[in-house]
C-alpha cells in the first residue's frame, strides 16, 4: 500500500517522544561516563543506546497498538542494511568465538552483532521519526554536545580537571568525556560541520570550541576527516560568500591552534611517515587483517573477533612499531575490519550499503538543513579508514544517516496491527531493559572487587567477582581475576579441605576460560600460569598441562613474549637449563630489553 492511500493518523506516543529521545541521546551519549565503573566510558554509552532503542520500540509499539495499524516508512538503506545484518549474523554463528561475536568485545562494543543491531535499530527509528522538528533538535543537541566536549578537553589540557578521579590519558593527551583521544577527535570532527545546518543560529565562537577538541586530540585521522568535511561544505551548493568566509575563518583558527601547539605540529609533520610508530603499526595491522581475511574468506573470523584473529598474524614488524604489550582490537580500517571479521559476504554487503547511501548524501549536501550532517558522515567515513569507531560516533552516525536518508524515500506502508501481538511485544521491552543492564551490573561488581582487593579484603572481592562472572562470564578478565583471588585465598588458608576447595575452584575457573575462548592466547597463557600454581602450591600433577598451555598460547601468537617467558620458566623448573636459555634468547628476539632474559643470559 503506498502513501497515497494512507489516511492521516493523529499523533501518537512515538510521534511525541521520538524527537525528545533522539535529541537526548545525541546530546548525552558523548558526555556520559561513570567513574565508579571499571569501564567508565564505553559501557555507559552503549547502555544508553540500548535503553533509547528499547524506549523507542516501546513507544512505536504502543502507538501502533492505539492506532490499530502498523505504520513504517521505508528508506533507501533498508535492503542493504538487512543484508549487512544477515551477513554479520552468519559470521556470528560460525565465529571462532560465538559469544564474543554476539555481544561484542569487552570495552569495544561497536562491531558485535548486538551492537550492530542496536545501531541499525536506531537508524530505523530515526527514519520513522524524521521531520523538521527532529532534524533541528538533533542538530542543536549534537553541535552543543561537541562544543562541551571541546571545552572539557581544553580544561584538561590546561590542568583544570573537573573530576579529580578522572584517569589521565597516556602521553599527556586529553580525552574529555570520551575515554580515548581518538574517540574525542572523531566526535569533535563530526560536530564541527553541523553549524551549517542551524542557519546561523549558533554563537559565532562556538564552532572553534569543538575545533579546539579536534586539535587537542592529536588525532591525524580526525584532522583529515574534518578537512574533507569542511571542503565538502565549502564547495557545496547554496553556500554564500559569507558562509565560505566563515568556513575559512574556522579552518584558520584550527590551523593556528595546531601551529601554536608543539605536539600538534609534530603529529602533523608525521602525518604520512611510514617510519613513525603508530603509522608503521597501522600498516602492519592492515597486512595482518588481510591475512585473517585470506584464512577466513567467506564469513570471516566472526564479528568483533579481530582481537583474537589478529594474534596468529601479529608480526615482529608490528611489535617493533607498537610494543610487545599492544594487540589491535580493531583493524584501524573499516574495509579491512569487515573483510577480516565478516568475510567477502560482509564486505559485499558493506559496499552495497555505501553505494546506496551515496545518493542521499549527495542530495543532502544541496540541502542547507542537512548538509552539515552529510559532511559529518563523510568525515567519519574517512576517519574510520585510519582509526576505529566509538559508541558515540556510531550512535551519531546512525541518527544522522536516518535523517539524511529519510527524505530520499517518503513511501509508507500500512498494515493492520494485532492488538494481542502488540501487547506481547510491548511486554518484551522491560525484559529487554533488564537484560541490557546485565553488563552494567557485572561491571559494577567487578569494580567493587577491585576496590576490595586494594584494601586487602580478598573474601569480599571474591563475592563481588562471583556476581560479575554470573552476569558476564564471557568476559575473560573477570574469570582471570576470579581465579587469582581464589588462589590468594587458598594460600592464606590453613592446610585442609577449605584450602583444597579454593585451589580446585581456581583451576576450574582458569580451565573453563579456554573452553569459552579457545582462540584467545591470553586465556591459554593464564591457564598455564594457573597450572603452575597448582604444581608449586598445591602439589597437583599439572606440569605437562602448564607446558601444553604455554605452547598453545605461542601457537596462537608467535610473538607473545609473556608466553615465551613462562615457557622458559617452566623449562627451568623442569631442570632443562639449555632449553631454558634457548627460550630466553627467543624472548630477546621479540623484546631486546626484557629484564629477566637479560639477567638469565648474563647480559645485564
Amino acid at each position: 500500500m503506498t502513501s497515497a492511500s494512507v489516511k492521516t493518523l493523529p499523533p501518537g506516543l512515538f510521534d511525541a517522544w521520538a524527537p525528545r529521545l533522539l535529541s537526548l541521546l545525541t546530546f548525552v551519549v558523548p558526555l556520559i561516563f561513570c567513574l565508579d565503573m571499571a569501564d567508565a566510558f564505553d559501557l555507559p554509552k552503549m547502555t544508553l543506546v540500548y535503553t533509547v532503542d528499547l524506549l523507542l520500540a516501546a513507544c512505536w509499539i504502543r502507538q501502533s497498538m492505539t492506532q490499530g495499524r502498523l505504520r513504517f516508512r521505508r528508506s533507501i538503506m533498508d535492503l542493504p542494511l538487512l543484508a549487512f545484518l544477515a551477513s554479520a549474523g552468519a559470521s556470528t554463528i560460525f565465529s571462532i568465538d560465538p559469544k564474543l561475536s554476539f555481544l561484542g568485545a569487552y570495552k569495544i562494543y561497536v562491531f558485535g552483532w548486538m551492537p550492530l543491531l542496536a545501531f541499525a535499530a536506531l537508524y530505523w527509528f530515526t527514519v520513522q521519526a524524521a521531520s523538521d522538528k527532529v532534524l533541528t533538535g538533533v542538530l542543536r543537541a549534537a553541535f552543543y554536545s561537541g562544543v562541551l566536549v571541546g571545552v572539557y578537553a581544553g580544561l584538561q589540557y590546561f590542568g583544570h580537571e573537573i573530576f579529580q578521579r578522572m584517569p589521565s590519558a597516556a602521553a599527556g593527551r586529553v580525552w574529555s568525556s570520551l575515554g580515548n583521544p581518538l574517540y574525542m577527535g572523531a566526535l569533535c570532527m563530526m560536530a564541527l560541520p553541523l553549524m551549517h545546518g542551524l542557519n546561523g543560529k549558533v554563537v559565532p565562537m562556538a564552532a572553534p570550541l569543538s575545533g579546539a577538541g579536534l586539535v587537542l586530540s592529536l588525532s591525524r585521522s580526525a584532522w583529515l576527516g574534518a578537512a574533507a568535511a569542511m571542503g565538502c561544505l565549502f564547495f557545496a551548493k547554496l553556500q554564500s560568500p559569507k558562509q565560505r568566509k566563515f568556513i575559512l575563518w574556522v579552518l584558520a583558527v584550527i590551523v593556528i591552534g595546531m601551529m601554536w601547539m608543539p605536539a600538534a605540529r609534530q603529529r602533523a609533520s608525521q602525518m604520512f611517515s611510514l617510519s613513525e610508530g603508530s603509522n608503521a603499526a597501522r600498516v602492519a595491522g592492515w597486512k595482518a587483517g588481510l591475512q585473517v581475511w585470506k584464512a577466513n574468506l567467506w564469513l570471516g573470523s566472526g564479528t568483533d573477533t579481530f582481537l583474537q584473529a589478529f594474534r596468529p598474524y601479529r608480526s615482529l614488524e608490528f611489535v617493533r612499531a607498537a610494543g610487545t604489550g599492544i594487540t589491535q582490537a580493531d583493524a584501524h580500517n573499516d574495509f579491512v575490519q569487515i573483510a577480516a571479521t565478516q568475510g567477502l559476504i560482509g564486505l559485499v554487503a558493506l559496499l552495497w550499503l555505501l553505494i546506496r547511501f551515496f545518493k542521499p548524501v549527495k542530495d543532502a549536501l544541496s540541502d542547507p538543513s542537512r548538509q552539515g550532517m552529510a559532511a559529518a558522515l563523510i568525515a567519519l567515513g574517512i576517519q574510520n579508514q585510519f582509526n576505529f569507531s566509538s559508541v558515540a560516533t556510531s550512535a551519531w552516525a546512525a541518527v544522522f544517516a536516518g535523517l539524511v536518508a529519510a527524505k530520499s524515500d517518503k513511501r509508507e506502508w500500512v498494515r493492520p496491527a494485532s492488538l494481542e501481538l502488540s501487547w506481547f511485544a510491548l511486554a518484551l521491552c522491560p525484559m529487554g531493559m533488564w537484560v541490557a543492564f546485565f553488563p552494567v551490573r557485572a561491571d559494577l561488581a567487578y569494580r567493587a572487587s577491585q576496590l576490595w582487593s586494594q584494601v586487602s579484603q580478598p573474601l569480599k572481592a571474591l563475592y563481588a567477582l562471583e556476581w560479575a562472572v554470573h552476569f558476564q562470564g564471557r568476559v575473560d578478565v573477570y574469570k582471570t581475576d576470579f581465579a587469582n583471588i581464589l588462589r590468594t585465598l587458598a594460600t592464606q588458608s590453613p592446610v585442609g579441605p577449605t584450602r583444597e576447595r579454593y585451589f580446585d575452584h581456581a583451576w576450574k575457573t582458569a580451565d573453563s576460560a579456554v573452553r569459552d575462548h579457545p582462540a584467545n592466547p591470553d586465556v591459554w597463557n593464564n591457564r598455564g600460569v594457573a597450572a603452575m600454581w597448582m604444581v608449586q602450591l598445591a602439589q597437583r600433577d599439572l606440569a605437562l598441562v602448564a607446558r601444553e598451555s604455554f605452547e598453545r598460547a605461542i601457537a596462537l601468537d608467535p610473538v607473545f613474549v609473556d608466553a615465551w617467558a613462562n615457557l622458559a620458566k617452566w623449562e627451568h623448573l623442569a631442570g632443562h637449563l639449555e632449553k631454558e636459555k634457548e627460550l630466553w634468547r627467543k624472548v630477546l628476539e621479540i623484546d631486546p630489553t626484557h629484564p629477566m632474559a637479560l639477567q638469565v643470559l648474563g647480559m645485564k
